[in-house]
């Protein structure tokens, strides 16, 4: 039991530190190939911070455990909207933007009705996946338009640090998930 507490705490430890290493380094290759930093922190940063649920889920799927990958993406989607912005509010006021609660709340519901009608046959496959995946392609593509210009994400660095540290992050991040979805 000890044993299994250690390695979970550990496999998480490794997706966090892999995750913030694959958007560090996918950052900085995003501006080296001249992507403007409102883009990198709407695709790359956005994606990356997936990139922990994505590696975890895929092991699972991959051994054969669709139960841990379906209630993994749920229960981390709940938990994104009541643990965490629960906790936030508690700790202070959240200001909240009309565009959010105009668009992006309505989209947010949007996504999970088309989970839930692609998961009414008791089997989500390819082409379910494939229509999921170009939803999201269309709704990224339709956000980086509507927001040309806008804020961008803390992690996102005004210059990108030397390649070979870039490419470190990036290798070093995907291998260090890839370890830790394993271990989880």
């Amino acid at each position: 039991m000890a044993v299994d507490v250690l390695l979970l705490l550990v496999g998480l430890g490794g997706l966090t530190v892999g995750g913030s290493l694959l958007v560090t380094g996918a950052a900085g290759i995003g501006l080296r190939f001249g992507l403007a930093p409102a883009v990198v922190g709407l695709t790359i940063v956005a994606a990356g911070t997936s990139a922990p649920e994505l590696a975890v889920t895929g092991q699972a799927v991959a051994s054969g455990d669709s139960a841990l990958a379906v209630g993994g993406v749920i229960g981390s989607n709940i938990a994104n909207i009541l643990l965490v912005l629960g906790v936030a509010a508690l700790m202070g006021t959240i200001t909240v933007a009309s565009r959010v609660v105009r668009l992006d709340v309505p989209l947010m519901v949007a996504a999970s009705v088309a989970f839930a009608l692609a998961a009414l046959d008791g089997e989500l496959g390819r082409v379910d996946g494939a229509i999921l995946v170009v939803a999201l392609v269309g709704f990224v593509w339709w956000t980086m338009r509507s927001s040309a210009g806008g804020d961008v994400a803390e992690e996102v660095p005004d210059e990108p640090g030397p390649l070979w540290r870039t490419l470190a992050e990036l290798v070093g991040g995907l291998a260090v998930l890839v370890v830790a979805a394993r271990v989880v």
